[in-house]
């Protein structure tokens, strides 16, 4: 049993453009509250190190120990049981762990509450393009992961400010106003996720959706010989799941530069997506502001990425296909996608020395400085992805885990640096420090549009 070809409206290539708009805005809410959960205890560490006698560093693992989150671990169950169920799974997890956060009476429960909701909630990073893989081809799968990065980079963004307010305000019912940064979690995640879960986002996925066809076929006609490909031999399904997940994607890391480069590259941008709610208030509170003040300038970041992500569409779409023709070159995934993550490799750095020198300015110049550094991330990190899952095709579900656990363990070390670095050299100086780092990595996507198809010709995968 198989699909009808255009005309079989069960299949999710099928779907009407207002079906799968909705699918698209229910995944990018959902993104926008993992990011916002994320974050929003970045400028809760002096009340963790004052009521946990902690320090500074360590009250910040309960923003790293989020981003490391292996959400690829979602993968094997995602393709046994239906994207659907994963979600939900991922989401209820997310939602009930915010409890033991709200409720702790010690440091470590914080910690471990924080870890495992981030696990459950970073699967949607997982499980997200995999829905748009099904939904679309690879053109238009890619403006629909830019809104959706685009929604994660905003929540990231705009959850320290909220929480900043949160905490210079008295709780509703007396307690420590951080205990209600897990709470206001839990009450955005709940009703979104219901409603995403329940009547927005339906399964997806063409193993599922096959047997339930095959399931209905052999009901209506008799004919219990029609059967689904996916029915067939599924304990050596369930091996090659575990191969897919595991073995391979480490393999993939140690053998395919393209994947090991820009997994690197994209931790490093994602890391200084977090980087930045230290940085900026740091910059701003040594004009005077106050913490909730110095938080204010996110605004800007946020813009910056919203800008970026509704730029982006224009590359990624593949509209300038005249200016192609006018250099005669054809439409590959290099040409039209990496120029948009040049141009945040690029920006991104700029963004950050403009930060760090213009400290004895007018504020309004400082802040204008943090928009390009929204824009740089997420320029970077769309492109980036949509980048890896069209050059690895169906090896996509590999490269995507093994791309997803690199670029959370070295993004998850960013918060716990930052501190030390702004605090011994300064605004001007840290930040010139991260901007190089940034730099060494622009080479990565300039090699790749110029040399990347020779280089996948010679690829395994």
């Amino acid at each position: 049993v198989t699909w009808d070809g255009t005309r079989d409206r069960e299949c999710p290539r099928n779907w009407s453009l207002s079906r799968k708009s909705l699918v698209v805005l229910s995944s990018s809410l959902l993104a926008f509250i993992v990011g916002f959960g994320s974050s929003i205890f970045a400028p809760a560490s002096p009340e963790l190190t004052s009521e946990f006698g902690v320090s500074v560093t360590v009250s910040r693992l309960s923003v790293s120990l989020w981003i490391i989150g292996l959400g690829a671990i979602s993968g094997p169950f995602s393709d046994i049981f239906g994207h659907r169920l994963a979600l939900a799974i991922s989401m209820l997890g997310l939602c009930l762990f915010q409890l033991p956060a709200a409720l702790a009476t010690n440091f470590q429960t914080i910690l471990i509450s924080r870890t495992v909701a981030g696990t459950f909630g970073s699967s949607i990073s997982f499980i997200i393009p995999r829905i748009y893989t099904d939904l679309y081809s690879p053109i238009p799968r890619s403006l629909a992961l830019t809104a959706s990065i685009m929604a994660f980079h905003l929540g990231t963004t705009i959850a320290p400010l909220v929480s900043a307010h949160l905490l210079a305000s008295p709780s509703p019912d007396g307690s420590p106003p951080w205990r209600w940064l897990s709470w206001l979690i839990l009450l955005l995640a709940g009703p979104v996720s219901l409603f995403a879960i329940l009547f927005a986002i339906p399964e997806t996925s063409t193993p599922i959706l096959l047997k339930r066809k095959a399931r209905r076929l052999r009901l209506q006609t008799g004919n219990w010989a029609l059967h689904a490909q996916s029915e067939e031999a599924p304990t050596i399904q369930r091996r090659l799941l575990l191969q897919t997940y595991l073995s391979k994607p480490l393999h993939m890391l140690t053998t395919e530069l393209l994947l090991s480069l820009f997994s690197l590259h994209l931790g490093i941008v994602h890391g200084v997506t977090y980087l930045i709610l230290y940085a900026i208030p740091f910059a701003f509170q040594s004009r005077g502001w106050t913490t909730t003040q110095s938080h204010l300038p996110l605004l800007s970041v946020a813009l910056g990425g919203i800008l970026a992500g509704l730029a982006a569409t224009i590359p990624l779409s593949g509209l300038p296909k005249l200016w192609r023709r006018g250099l005669g070159t054809e439409s590959t995934p290099e040409t039209r996608i990496l120029p948009t993550m040049i141009l945040g490799s690029v920006i991104l750095p700029l963004g950050l020395v403009w930060l760090g020198w213009t400290s004895n300015t007018h504020w309004l110049v400082q802040t204008i400085a943090v928009f390009p550094i929204g824009m740089g991330c997420v320029f970077v990190l769309a492109a980036g992805t949509a980048h890896v899952l069209e050059v690895f095709g169906t090896h996509a579900e590999s490269a995507l885990a093994g791309h997803l656990v690199v670029r959370g363990l070295v993004s998850a070390s960013f918060p716990l640096w930052v501190g030390d670095i702004y605090q011994r050299l300064g605004t001007g100086w840290a930040s010139s420090v991260v901007a190089l780092g940034c730099l060494l990595v622009v080479p990565v996507p300039v090699v790749f549009w110029v040399w990347g198809r020779r280089i996948r010709e010679g690829g395994r995968y």
